[in-house]
């Protein structure tokens, strides 16, 4: 590594120590932060950005959060804006050809090479290798539950988190990761993208991390009548979370589609963790697999009694009822109780 000869040389060789800027630039040829060993990203750019407080400017191929970046100009002083998902040079690779060359070169080293995200050769915590993978017609005939997991933005009003929630079918003690979704949402639209979510999966259980904009949300989810949703208070750290389920991915007891739209974003945030930019898909995953292992004593009988009950509301034919909000109100109590939105 050339680290220990950059903090022995180097610093004497400059002119003046106050007067002098140092800039060091790597290009594509090589990991711009380095490579990972047991987790810890090394080689010079890695040390120096831990070490000594160097401002790093880090552009990757294809956005992953929100940007923006202010420059300074001949002209004055420029703002240029980068969206998620935004390719930095267009005319010179398309996001058609970075998905290429991701396919070609696979995520790991798409990651390394064009994210600015390098990561532990096989993985970090979890290993890709780890996951079995299934196809929608080798899937159990039956299962004994269907877990909804949420992990929320920070507050109600963040835009710059993701939402995430991820879909679980579970036979025994094997999980089938069905669905992935993972958007920015304001509120008013996380509420009713967890109903979306529950029409489209029927779900057993929902659950929330009870936590900030969490909190909120099962409060009002509760209240209109979506009583499958369950408060979450998870121990420990998001590391400790993960770390508790690691045994139960590389047993293989954790199963993957062979193909979806989400699964490189998915694979590569659980493989770098937590060595990445995001991590909401982890704690959606850990907090699913946690809460099987945390069920109260008895809770199968409420389960099926429950479900019982969601089967003889849907038979009951529904009413239809028509009636007129004043201007500027967004959601309508009933007598029963039950809140809706208009």
């Amino acid at each position: 590594m050339m680290s220990p000869w950059y903090q022995a040389l180097f610093p004497t060789r400059l002119v003046s120590s106050r007067a002098a800027i140092q800039e060091l630039i790597t290009t594509r040829s090589g990991f711009r932060m380095g490579t990972s060993v047991n987790g810890v990203l090394t080689g010079l750019v890695g040390h120096v950005v831990r070490q000594e407080g160097w401002d790093l400017v880090s552009f990757p191929a294809i956005a992953e959060a929100d940007e923006e970046h202010s420059v300074d100009t001949l002209f004055g002083r420029k703002r240029f804006i980068r969206h998620t998902g935004d390719v930095l040079h267009p005319e010179r690779e398309s996001l058609s050809t970075l998905e290429q060359i991701r396919a070609n070169l696979g995520t790991y080293n798409f990651a390394g090479q064009y994210q600015q995200t390098p990561a532990p050769a096989g993985g970090g915590m979890v290993k890709e290798a780890w996951f079995q993978r299934y196809e929608p017609h080798a899937l159990p005939v039956s299962f004994d539950q269907i877990i909804q997991s949420w992990d929320t933005a920070n507050t109600p009003t963040e835009l710059a988190d993701y939402s995430v929630c991820t879909t679980w079918d579970v036979k025994g003690s094997h999980f089938y990761l069905l669905n992935v979704l993972r958007k920015k949402l304001a509120y008013p639209d996380l509420e009713r993208a967890v109903h979306e979510q529950n029409r489209l999966f029927n779900p057993s259980v929902i659950l929330i991390e009870d936590k900030a904009s969490g909190t909120q949300l099962i409060q009002d989810l509760i209240e209109t009548g979506l009583s499958k949703v369950r408060h979450y208070k998870p121990d420990g750290d998001k590391i400790m979370r993960l770390h508790a389920q690691t045994a139960a991915i590389e047993n293989g007891f954790v199963h993957l589609p062979r193909d979806a739209h989400w699964l490189a974003d998915y694979l590569h945030e659980l493989t770098v963790f937590p060595n990445g930019r995001h991590d909401d898909q982890v704690d959606s995953t850990s907090q699913a697999l946690a809460w099987t292992k945390q069920r109260p004593p008895g809770w199968g009988i409420f389960e099926y009694y429950r479900q019982e009950a969601e089967k003889a509301k849907r038979l009951i034919p529904p009413v239809m009822v028509r009636f007129k909000a004043p201007p500027g109100v967004s959601r309508v109590y009933t007598m029963s109780g039950h809140q809706h939105m208009v």
